[in-house]
């Protein structure tokens, strides 16, 4: 299985590195409008963003925007820990960079309240609401830690495929939005 996972991850990274500027925007600027429309979205108190790397989806923008009537957090990895904190952000903040060099509010200061939806970057996604990452479960181990968070897969629509190889500890998704649709669980 770890095999496959591999094969699927190295295929769609590859396309995903071949992304043009204006393809990234393009999509990008289309999932965030498709977020402001969504009434969960809208209902939501805090939602547990990301900030973009290797080509990922740019959803930062609409974070910032929603910044000031919501309560934004992003992720920070301790890779020691194999855990995600979820850390406040508030507009125009300093970034510091988490072990995997990934930006990350230079406050750290960790989130203690629930968090009403949790916006889920990764490498492919499939119909059965499954998701794979960069493989090593951090956020799978995260999500299983907010049962009560819905979970919102955010995707480019070539990394929505048929199927994806999935444990038991793999957790499924409440919905999955990419530039072309909304898939809801």
């Amino acid at each position: 299985m770890e095999e496959i996972k591999d094969r699927i991850r190295k295929q769609l990274l590859l396309i995903r590195s071949s992304l043009t500027k204006e393809e990234i925007i393009n999509a990008s600027f289309s999932i965030s409008r498709k977020l402001k429309e969504l009434e969960i979205v809208n209902r939501a108190t805090s939602i547990m963003g990301y900030y973009p790397i290797r080509k990922e989806v740019d959803i930062f923008s609409f974070l910032k925007e929603v910044s000031d009537r919501k309560i934004i957090l992003l992720p920070y990895s301790v890779k020691k820990e194999k855990k995600i904190y979820p850390i406040l952000y508030k507009n125009d903040e300093e970034f510091d960079k988490d072990d995997f060099g990934i930006p990350v509010p230079k406050n750290k200061e960790v989130f203690k309240g629930k968090i009403d939806i949790i916006l889920v970057p990764g490498v492919a996604f499939d119909f059965n609401f499954n998701r794979l990452g960069y493989g090593l479960g951090f956020y799978d181990k995260f999500l299983r830690e907010n049962p009560q968070s819905f979970k919102i897969g955010i995707a480019y629509d070539f990394q929505i495929i048929k199927e994806l190889p999935y444990s038991e500890s793999d957790v499924k998704l409440d919905m999955i939005v990419s530039e072309k649709r909304i898939l809801i669980r």
